[in-house]
């Protein structure tokens, strides 16, 4: 009964996720940007519960050398980062960046 009960709730969301934008926004996590054209958002990283010691690592890692050379660190709905690196001239496309977060304070404003 309680498993039947579980896979009837988790329709419901389902469907109220698919059908009504706020439900949708209420129960969805979208991505949050952590690094900015090589500035680190503290508010986001906060938000995020990763320190700059992980997003640092993360940074190693991935072959980052130079913090300038970083466009964009997304804090992704998967709990990845996701590191978009370029020279100083290089732009994202918005489509790429469309669901990202950029500021913690701008829950429901700009994106």
């Amino acid at each position: 009964v309680a498993l039947v009960g579980l896979f009837a709730v988790q329709a419901i969301i389902a469907v109220l996720r698919v059908r009504t934008r706020l439900f949708e926004s209420a129960v969805d996590n979208r991505p949050l940007l952590l690094v900015e054209r090589g500035r680190i958002i503290e508010e986001n990283l906060h938000a995020s519960k990763l320190t700059r010691d992980d997003l640092m690592a993360k940074l190693r890692a991935s072959g980052v050398a130079n913090l300038d050379r970083v466009r964009a660190v997304v804090f992704e709905t998967t709990a990845e980062l996701s590191i978009i690196q370029g020279g100083p001239d290089t732009e994202i496309d918005r489509e790429i960046m469309q669901n990202v977060r950029p500021l913690e304070s701008d829950r429901g404003g700009r994106q």
